[in-house]
């Protein structure tokens, strides 16, 4: 639904709920990446009003540990208590570090925080593409966020060898950035949930130097 390559229209989702909920069919809600505030929401999913009967979570969990789980409808849970053991399961270290992770979201309110941080990270993208034809659709939710880059803004051929020279510009400065999007021409926005107004202001300005070196 958001991998930064941009969210699906919020009724695409219902209508998959609704297509599965009428043939009895479980719905799985990947949401290893966007979980836990990453949209701005504690479930990316939240925003298209759904509940999945499967949800896998992991990588905010465990606040930087090895930590995953998989939410459940409960009738679908055909597991005994203590049937899912295995040789690496229940760390007990990482399973300390994600209850503090949630606490200390709680706490400090990371889900304002990031709605608010990625709204200014996403405006700075939007002038960018005004000032830079090559920049194309900006999209996504909170700080997970996705600018096209297009060799022509008519035709919107996808400009895959753009985003690499950019990437690589924006590490020569000390920003880090990633690619994605079927053509790979999506430049891809994941800064942490903690990042400061001050940083994001200062990755913006790194951004918007890079994009007066780069050129179709």
């Amino acid at each position: 639904m958001l991998h930064g390559a941009g969210p699906a229209p919020r009724a695409d989702p219902r209508e998959v709920r609704r297509i599965t909920e009428e043939r009895d069919i479980p719905l799985i809600v990947d949401e290893i990446q966007a979980e836990l505030g990453r949209t701005g929401d504690l479930y990316a999913c939240e925003a298209a009003g759904i509940t999945p009967d499967l949800m896998p979570i992991a990588k905010s969990l465990g606040g930087g540990l090895p930590l995953s789980a998989l939410v459940v409808r409960p009738d679908l849970d055909a597991w005994e208590p203590g049937a899912h053991v295995g040789t690496f399961r229940g760390n007990l270290v990482a399973m300390a570090a994600g209850v503090a992770a949630l606490q200390f979201m709680e706490r400090e309110k990371v889900l304002a925080h990031t709605r608010k941080t990625g709204a200014y990270l996403k405006r700075r993208l939007e002038e960018l593409a005004e000032a830079h034809p090559y920049m194309g659709d900006v999209r996504g939710r909170g700080l997970m966020l996705g600018v096209e880059f297009v060799t022509d803004p008519r035709t919107k051929e996808p400009w895959k060898e753009g985003v690499v020279a950019f990437q690589q510009e924006c590490f020569r400065r000390g920003l880090l950035v990633w690619k994605a999007g079927h053509f790979g021409n999506v430049l891809r926005l994941l800064p942490p949930l903690v990042t400061t107004a001050e940083q994001a202001e200062k990755g913006a300005n790194i951004l918007e130097d890079v994009a007066k070196t780069v050129r179709p």
